[in-house]
């Protein structure tokens, strides 16, 4: 019995070393995968000039070229692209237009204050009263929502849009408003348009772009607004409607990158 179980258990000892030994045979027939494969496309970044745009750059560059299916290099012979991005600071003062609606409707010998704020528009001279016409038809109609007449007192004053009234009445008349021609109406609107040019500090950034494939440069001159604020007197009406400009920002430094890492993985000119 013994010589039979020590002969069970040999067997069993071999059968497991042969597989131990086959196991050990396939891993080392395996190779690690390479960090990049032969077709990686290697781009070696030359940045210079103001601290804060390079570093935004870069930081940025290595994600969106890695996205990108690009590989950056510290080594300009890896390199299959060059990269150099020249990147300054400066600031500059300028205009944006904004406009306000004051409203004053009078209701049951009642004043009620519905001004609004209009749109902004980096055109000092463009249209910020667009959508005005109809957003303050509709105060009137929610403020009002048993009013049958409406009186535009002589007072008001569209010199700043004459187009308004027009568009005013046109949105303020339903199945259950009208426009009456006496003071005696459910509501009385005093209404003045204002055109306001506020000044406002860019942060711009200037690039210099040298893109270099196969021997051939590419080069862009540009620049983008980083940031925007106002500056001087700020209005004292709807100044919170402008505390955010951000709308002002163009080619910002993650746009440029963006750009730069597609145009790279596409092949195509900068």
């Amino acid at each position: 019995m013994k010589t039979a179980t020590r002969s069970r258990l040999a067997v069993i000892a071999l059968v497991a070393s042969a597989v131990f030994l086959s196991v050990c045979g396939r891993a080392s027939n395996q190779t690690a995968s390479p960090v990049a494969s032969a077709s990686t496309n290697f781009v070696y970044l030359d940045l210079a000039g103001d601290p804060k745009p390079v570093h935004r750059f870069r930081m940025y560059a290595e994600d969106e070229f890695e996205d990108a299916g690009l590989a950056l290099t510290n080594d300009p012979k890896q390199a299959s692209v060059t990269v150099s991005v020249e990147l300054s600071s400066d600031s500059r003062t300028t205009e944006i237009g904004n406009g306000l609606v004051e409203i004053v409707a009078t209701a049951g010998g009642v004043k009620t204050d519905l001004t609004q704020c209009g749109s902004s528009t980096s055109d000092p001279n463009g249209a910020v009263f667009d959508s005005g016409a109809k957003s303050a038809a509709a105060e009137i109609h929610n403020k009002f929502p048993t009013a049958h007449s409406v009186y535009i007192d002589e007072a008001s004053n569209f010199d700043a849009a004459p187009e308004f009234k027009a568009a005013f009445e046109s949105a303020l008349r339903n199945d259950r408003v009208e426009i009456s021609e006496s003071k005696a109406a459910d509501v009385v609107t005093t209404m003045r348009l204002e055109r306001r040019k506020l000044s406002v500090e860019e942060t711009v950034v200037n690039y210099h772009i040298e893109i270099v494939r196969s021997g051939n440069p590419d080069v862009e001159n540009s620049s983008g607004v980083r940031s925007a604020k106002l500056v001087g007197e700020l209005p004292k009406s709807c100044s919170g409607s402008l505390d955010d400009l951000s709308w002002l920002e163009s080619n910002s430094v993650p746009d440029v990158v963006r750009r730069i890492a597609h145009n790279i993985s596409t092949g195509r000119p900068k």
